[in-house]
């Protein structure tokens, strides 16, 4: 029996199998009432298979997805010396590039708070210490 394939597990194949799978997975989403994306993957460095993480989030009341980074920030930014107005809030980091405030990663040790970038929407992680300094 023959079990050579030419086909090639790798990051260029996930890509593209997590853009289908997630338009796949869209209708059941919302047929539970949940979010349900493809999330990280990693494949075997001989290319016969590659995995995905599945993340399933609840929808809030509205029908919006939860972001437990948003949550989690809500509450602990008191112990962070930060105030619930700042979620969301924009402030300015590294000369004139303006930023802005979209979570609080409670597992990490480090950096800790998630910013957005605004002029590209590219997503950060800092030390909450970091930017408490640029909102003063």
């Amino acid at each position: 029996m023959n079990t050579e394939t030419k086909l090639k597990i790798d990051g260029a194949l996930l890509k593209e199998a997590r853009e289908k799978i997630n338009e796949a997975l869209a209708p059941l989403g919302k047929e539970l009432g949940v979010t349900l994306k493809a999330g990280n993957a990693s494949y075997s460095g001989d290319g016969i298979s590659g995995h995905f993480k599945l993340a399933i989030t609840t929808l809030s009341e509205g029908g919006e997805m939860r972001d437990m980074e948003a949550e989690d920030f809500l509450k602990y930014c008191d112990s962070l010396s930060f105030k619930k107005e700042d979620l969301g809030r924009e402030f300015k980091m590294n000369g004139s590039e303006r930023f802005t405030i979209k979570g609080y990663r409670r597992k990490a040790r480090k950096n800790n708070l998630s910013i957005t970038r605004v002029r590209d929407g590219k997503h950060f992680v800092v030390a909450a210490s970091r930017i408490l300094a640029h909102l003063k």
